[in-house]
Parts: C-alpha cells; structure tokens; sequence
C-alpha cells in the first residue's frame, strides 16, 4: 500500500483547531477565582515608587487561632502572601524601620514569633515560590519590624498609610496580626538647613506687592525663624489660612523655594516661588518672589 502524502497546510489547519479545543476548558479554568488571589498595591512619595505584588490567603472558615502558630507556624521564615514569594519593588534608595535598603526588587519573609516584633528579610532572589522557606543569613537586608494584634482581617492585605514628604508605613495585616513597616525616602528638597547658615534671613520683612496693593486674605508681613533645623516662615496666605508656617527650602546659598508646612512638618512645596534674598555684610535686607518667567510677584523688605 502507498504511503499517503500529507497536504501539510490542511494537516497544520486541523492540528491547530484540535488544540483550540482541548485548550479551551484550561483557559476558561485560569480565568475562575483562585483560592489566593493576586493583589498589587504602590505608591509615589517625592518620585520615589514603591510597589508590593502578592497573593492574598484568605482565612475562609478558620479562626484566628488557626493562622499563627498553627497554619504558619511559629519560628517559621514565612512570605506575607501565597504562591510565589510577595514581591517588593523599590525604585530609589531608602530606608525601612531605619535600615538602609537600596533600590531594587526583593521578595520579603518574616520570622513568625509571640512577640511583639517579628524579623523582616528581604531577598534579592524573586524566583522564590511560598514554600521555599530561605533560611535568614547575617548578610541579608533585615529588620526588626513591631506587630500588633488587631483584627480578624480575613484577607491578607497590604496597606500603605500615613503618607508624609518624606515617607510612609507600609502594613501587612492577617487574621490578628499587623506588622508595620516605616519606609523613608531621600528627599529631592532636603529642607535642613544649620542655624548659622539661616541666621542671615532670620527676623520680620514687610511684604508688598509687585504689581499693587496687598491682595484680600494676605499677610502683609512675614516673620522668618529657625526651628526644627529648617528656616521656617509665618505668613498668612489667603488659599490655606489654617496652615501655621512655611518651611522656605535651600535651592542655593541666598535662594529659596516655599514649603507648605502643617503640624509642623512639610506638607507641600510650590515650587513656582522662588525667593531670592539681597544679603549685605552677612545680613538679608530683603527678597524678592519670582514666578517661572522670571516675573518678580511680591517682595519683602527687612524690617527688624
């Protein structure tokens, strides 16, 4: 009997078919909820990005009791996640419960214990699935990070809270457990400036406008201190009347951008005023507030 010459571009057209159909049950499985479900969640503080990419266990019918010390157990190195080991991606340097950690892509483990502090690893290997287990070496990027007992939380959750200019608390919460983790970033306007380098600016200028009077709502005197390491800045302004300073932030020796300060700590920065101070025989004798376009918008003129 002949052997039968195959038509190869017919013979291609069933075979990819044939596939298509077996395929299609598994497709339409991997779109059905998963018991641990992917979760991502990020954050931008100063134009530094930090991002956590997990799996979230679920309690589903277990107690509290049921989770620490039973499912993960105690003194177990554990991901805060499922599946594949919870990812943290950080795009500049920072530091983590004051441990510097440079930027990069980690998966993160803690040390599971009763107390009220758990150890938090993290390492450079993304590959590493929940059940690997690394063991901590001296030379990983570690911390103590402080826990608290809160909940129930049935879905492991990754929360990013109390945003600042400078930073964040990243927390993990699950069935009675929250492990908190403070995260500072490197600020692109370090607003420390030494008190002999802000004794020149320091005392009460009386403001005027560039173009007229002084507008409704605005302070027509500024009085400029130091305090808290920065040169700082009372001055009523009409678009935020309950802010109680400024924080006037170093740009050069003699220029300044404007900081919006609340409680005491840098909440926003317009960084369209620029201040530029006269200063003579190590003494300021005024400024002047120049828009982008080099546009003088009002200036202050020394008056103690």
């Amino acid at each position: 009997m002949p052997v039968p010459v195959l038509n190869r571009p017919a013979t291609l057209v069933l075979l990819a078919a044939a596939l298509a159909v077996t395929a299609s049950p598994s497709a339409s499985l991997s779109a059905q909820i998963r018991a641990s479900e992917r979760a991502q969640v990020s954050q931008t503080i100063d134009g530094t990005t930090l991002k956590l990419d997990y799996s979230r266990p679920r309690m589903r019918t277990r107690g509290v009791e049921e989770i620490f010390g039973a499912e993960v157990h105690w003194g177990e190195v554990w991901t805060p996640g499922a599946n594949a080991g919870t990812k943290l991606e950080i795009d500049r340097d920072v530091t983590i419960n004051g441990v510097a950690v440079p930027a990069g892509s980690y998966t993160v483990w803690m040390v599971v214990s009763q107390e009220d502090s758990w150890k938090t690893a993290l390492i450079a290997d993304t590959t590493l699935f929940h059940t690997d287990h690394p063991p901590i070496k001296s030379d990983m990027i570690q911390f103590p990070s402080p826990v608290t007992i809160a909940g129930p939380t049935e879905e492991l959750t990754w929360t990013i809270r109390n945003l600042t200019s400078v930073g964040m608390t990243v927390e993990m919460a699950w069935a009675d457990r929250v492990v908190a983790l403070d995260v500072k970033v490197t600020p692109s306007l370090p607003i420390d400036l030494a008190a002999d380098k802000a004794a020149p600016f320091v005392g009460r200028y009386a403001v005027t406008w560039a173009d007229g009077p002084t507008p409704p709502g605005w302070g027509d005197t500024a009085e400029l201190f130091h305090a808290d390491g920065a040169l700082r800045m009372r001055w009523t302004i009409w678009f935020w009347p309950e802010m109680e300073e400024q924080i006037l932030i170093p740009l050069t020796d003699e220029w300044f951008t404007f900081g919006i300060a609340i409680d005491g700590e840098m909440f926003d920065v317009i960084r369209e005023f620029t201040y530029e101070f006269t200063v003579e025989d190590g003494k300021a004798t005024g400024f002047e507030v120049r828009l982008p376009d080099d546009l003088v918008l009002f200036q202050g003129k020394r008056i103690e």
